[in-house]
Formats: structure tokens, sequence, C-alpha cells
């Protein structure tokens, strides 16, 4: 199994920011985005989906929980892909709300990442 090298929160944000070209936004587009095997990445996005202004959406908060959920399983269970049903994969959201999400979250996350810093690198490197 190879592991991916590990990115900034802000890495991912800037990630997610960029797959948005389209008017909606679904979750198929967030997991291309992210990687089909990057469940940390994908697990980070959504709960920061769920703490931003675009929770205010009714029934996203429990939509983003089950995601969030089933890919903790998966991840324990050693999945080495991301795998959704259907019927969640095309859920979508106007990619403006999850601009306006991504723009309130880079304040705390830049105050995150100021005492985030690799550790173990060597110890974690194939």
């Amino acid at each position: 199994m190879t592991r991916e090298n590990t990115h900034a929160l802000s890495d991912v944000l800037d990630q997610l920011e960029d797959g948005l070209t389209d008017e909606q936004i679904c979750v198929r587009d967030i997991v291309d985005a992210s990687g089909r095997s990057s469940f940390a990445s994908l697990i980070l996005i959504f709960a920061l989906i769920c703490t931003s202004p675009a929770s205010t959406i009714p029934g996203l908060t429990t939509a983003t929980a089950l995601i969030v959920f089933s890919l903790t399983i998966q991840l324990i269970l050693g999945r080495e892909a991301v795998w959704l049903p259907n019927f969640i994969m095309r859920r979508s959201v106007h990619s403006n709300t999850i601009m306006d999400g991504i723009a309130w979250l880079r304040k705390p996350v830049r105050f995150v990442e100021r005492f985030l810093k690799s550790r173990f690198t060597i110890v974690n490197s194939p």
C-alpha cells in the first residue's frame, strides 16, 4: 500500500476551490478533486462543510455526517479507495455556497495550521 503525501489544511481547501467550475457541485466532484484514496482529506472537507455557513442549508449537516461516518468506517476496514452510494454521489449544492464556506474557513484554518507541523516524517515515509 502506498501512502500519499500529507497536505496542509489550506491545500485541501485550495484543491476543493479549484474544482468548483460549475454552478452546482456534487459529492462526486468533491471526491474526484480530492482523490479516490484520500480518506483523510475527504473527511476533513465534509467536516469543514458542517462547520461553515453552508451548514444552514436544511439537511446538509445530516448528509455530511452520514458521508463522514461512511468514510470513517471504510478507513477502519482498510479500504484503499473511497466508495459512496450513487444517491450520495449525485447530491449537489450551489457552488457559491461552498465558496462562501471556504472563504469563511480560511481564517480558522490559518490559525490551526500555525500549530500543526509534520511530525515523524521519516517514520511515516515508505
